[in-house]
């Protein structure tokens, strides 16, 4: 898996075409890089310390083809793939449906004034189309608490993407759904480090903590290290204590 590259993520580029002249990506506004950003790197992390088959895009098209096998794109925020078959985790390009066999399994959304209504319309039914099996959409503009995070999963009888029911959120949390799919909690917390003022975190169930950013990682790690070294540290002055004894 890997940390993410420059060219997994970009934000606010002129979009990428193809040999046909469809986007490759879509421009993303600094506030949705803001809460993609951290988030697909706790999920590449955590698939790749739990060893999950997961393969994990931001801003990545995915192709399916339609009734008269004509190709039609869409262009998840973020999507994670689970199970096997899945592609190279260095491969760039649209993910074609019909080629591995199935679409995405999760897909992330975040919106706001200008793509809620395509967002929770014409998005839902495309990944409604190719089987998604859990769809949430964060609503960047929403300041009433329940409405800020909705999520649908995919009812096997009909084949339709029907609500989550919101689960209570943790101390300090605002919104809270759980993905089966993942094995985890979406939930939105506050965060006035960021432009809208909250960020879309990851927790394991029954986890106080959520799945570390970047920066919290690096943090950690360092906390770590410390602490081994002053481990060491005290160690070595006991031993010459005792020999200091003998």
């Amino acid at each position: 898996m890997g940390d993410v590259t420059d060219d997994e993520v970009r934000l606010l580029d002129p979009p990428l075409l193809d040999e046909d002249g469809l986007p490759l990506e879509e421009p993303l506004t600094e506030p949705q890089g803001e809460v993609l950003v951290p988030l697909l790197h706790a999920l590449l992390r955590h698939a790749q310390r739990e060893r999950l088959p997961w393969f994990v895009r931001v801003n990545a098209p995915v192709d399916v083809r339609d009734d008269r096998g004509q190709r039609e794109r869409v262009i998840p925020d973020l999507y994670v793939l689970v199970g096997e078959p899945l592609p190279s985790a260095s491969a760039r390009g649209p993910l074609r449906t019909w080629v591995l066999g199935r679409g995405p399994t999760v897909v992330v959304e975040v919106s706001s004034a200008g793509s809620l209504a395509q967002d929770r319309g014409a998005k839902r039914e495309q990944y409604e189309a190719m089987g998604v099996l859990e769809y949430f959409v964060l609503d960047l503009d929403q300041r009433e608490v329940p409405r800020m995070l909705e999520g649908h999963r995919r009812d096997e009888p009909t084949g339709r993407l029907v609500p989550i029911a919101s689960a209570s959120p943790r101390a300090g949390g605002l919104a809270r759904l759980p993905s089966t799919a993942l094995g985890l909690d979406l939930e939105v917390v506050a965060d006035p480090a960021t432009r809208v003022g909250y960020a879309l975190r990851v927790y394991p169930p029954g986890e106080d903590a959520p799945l570390p950013t970047p920066v919290e990682a690096e943090r950690d790690q360092a906390v770590r290290e410390r602490d081994e070294a002053l481990a060491r540290l005290a160690a070595l002055e006991a031993e010459l204590r005792r020999r200091g004894q003998g």
